[in-house]
């Protein structure tokens, strides 16, 4: 019985083989359903307060730095919002468990933790500049960073929302970090408070686009490298280390995200549907029928 239980929990977190991703939308489940049996308004005012980052003006009060640990666990309570939860979860477990499966989860976990850290830090510091009471906790806040990175490393992929709005990944990571900054202006009551939230984004953005290839097993190649583009160094046992290039970068001429070149595109790749089928042949792979 005992045995049973222990094996169906550790499939739930393991076998989808993104336990770091599973355990962050399930501490967030709990939390949740904790908070809202028992009547409260809001995260900081529940049973787990003491995880939710949360700070006042100097002048009113100062709970933290004495709940340092906050920086890292806010992202672990979930705000009274069942909507929001759902959406969250969902979007947790898409973006989250893509960047663990390819990254794997002790990177992943890592790179949450920082920018976790990292945005909790600069939101107290806005709140001491601006005079201004900052909260943090929950999923939308937390996945924002991962979001940003996973534009990035896919910045050709094109993500239909609610399975009907295509929207390409270079305007995901900009609608991301526009409501990122709409959710904090708001929930804070300042306007320039969202700005102090954007720093984990600014971090994911640079890691996915730099910062992965500064540690150890990556290198860049120099002037006679097959276009300066980055490498990835491997170590061959009793040999000399072996360099390749690294696919999963975008290529060199192509930095950055343009509107009228993804337009461009666009009308580009429809024309050449349409000449294809005006031109009468056919697949040779869908009708080949003698193999």
């Amino acid at each position: 019985m005992y045995g049973t239980s222990q094996r169906r929990a550790a499939d739930f977190f393991f076998k989808a083989g993104i336990p770091a991703t599973m355990v962050l939308i399930a501490a967030n489940v709990v939390t949740f359903l904790v908070n809202f049996f028992s009547g409260i308004r809001g995260p900081q005012d529940g049973p787990f307060w003491w995880l939710v980052f949360k700070d006042a003006p100097l002048a009113i009060r100062g709970d933290w730095p004495q709940y340092f640990w906050t920086l890292i666990t806010w992202p672990l309570v979930s705000p009274i919002d069942l909507i929001g939860l759902l959406f969250g979860a969902l979007w947790a477990y898409w973006i989250g468990g893509s960047l663990e499966r390819s990254w794997g989860t002790r990177p992943f976990l890592i790179f949450l933790i920082a920018t976790s850290a990292l945005t909790a830090l600069t939101l107290w510091l806005g709140g001491k500049i601006l005079h201004t009471p900052v909260t943090a906790s929950g999923l939308w806040l937390a996945t924002a960073p991962p979001t940003i990175a996973w534009c990035v490393l896919n910045a050709r992929e094109v993500i239909r929302l609610y399975a009907v709005i295509p929207v390409p990944a270079p305007i995901l990571a900009w609608l991301t970090v526009a409501l990122t900054w709409f959710q904090i202006s708001v929930g804070g009551g300042h306007p320039m408070l969202g700005a102090f939230a954007l720093s984990g984004c600014a971090a994911a953005y640079w890691y996915a686009r730099h910062g992965r290839y500064l540690y150890r097993g990556y290198g860049r190649t120099g002037s006679g490298g097959g276009g300066g583009g980055p490498t990835r160094t491997a170590q061959r046992p009793g040999g000399p280390a072996l360099r390749f290039h690294d696919f999963d970068r975008d290529p060199p001429v192509k930095k950055g995200f343009s509107l009228g070149r993804w337009w461009n595109d666009r009308k580009q790749r429809r024309e050449l549907e349409k000449l294809w089928k005006r031109s009468g042949f056919s697949d040779p792979d869908e009708k080949n029928t003698r193999r």
